[in-house]
């Protein structure tokens, strides 16, 4: 965790830079395939240092978070064994378990909520291309409940960062990169 919130510090000496935001995006579209970018963090604490760009730092995470899905979606249905190898931990845990039992009560339905939740979407796409949804509908879904997740932390942290705060996952989401309100404001 310490490289993490080292890194993190790192990249955003560069908030202001017009690349910036499609770099955020890019790691949003690799934190599906390295599972420990703090994606949430990165967006919300960047978006509090420059308020006024909260609609791009949305879209550019929501098209990388769709992008990765779509991606790790179509490596699965190329080579299922392959990919599975590469991650064996994270098929052989609770959440995995949960997420399977869940996916097979709703569909369609629970790849949105999960791409709209703050909840890892990993396991969710995973599920969806092994039990052969198509590419372009996981990216569909994935890019409608992004977008609406994206939109919704962007707009906390440019409006009310103090209210987002509150919420228990977001408190430990940005305990990552050691972010708060108070350290942003001038």
């Amino acid at each position: 965790m310490h490289r993490i919130k080292t890194w993190v510090k790192h990249l955003q000496f560069f908030v202001d830079r017009i690349w910036y935001f499609p770099v955020v995006g890019l790691l949003a579209c690799l934190d599906l395939f390295i599972l420990v970018v703090p994606t949430d963090a990165i967006l919300i604490s960047s978006v509090m240092m420059r308020p006024r760009k909260w609609v791009q730092a949305a879209v550019c995470v929501a098209i990388g978070s769709s992008l990765g899905a779509l991606f790790l979606a179509s490596a699965i249905q190329w080579d299922q064994a392959r990919v599975m190898g590469w991650f064996p931990a994270a098929f052989n845990n609770p959440g995995w378990e949960w997420m399977d039992v869940f996916f097979d009560h709703y569909g369609r339905i629970a790849l949105f909520f999960i791409a709209v939740s703050p909840l890892v979407q990993f396991p969710a796409i995973c599920i969806a291309a092994l039990a052969g949804m198509p590419d372009w509908e996981i990216f569909s879904i994935c890019l409608v409940g992004r977008s609406i997740k994206s939109a919704v932390f962007s707009y906390g942290a440019s409006h009310a960062p103090k209210l987002l705060m509150k919420l228990p996952l977001m408190k430990k989401e940005l305990a990552i990169v050691d972010v708060t309100p108070e350290k942003l404001e001038p």
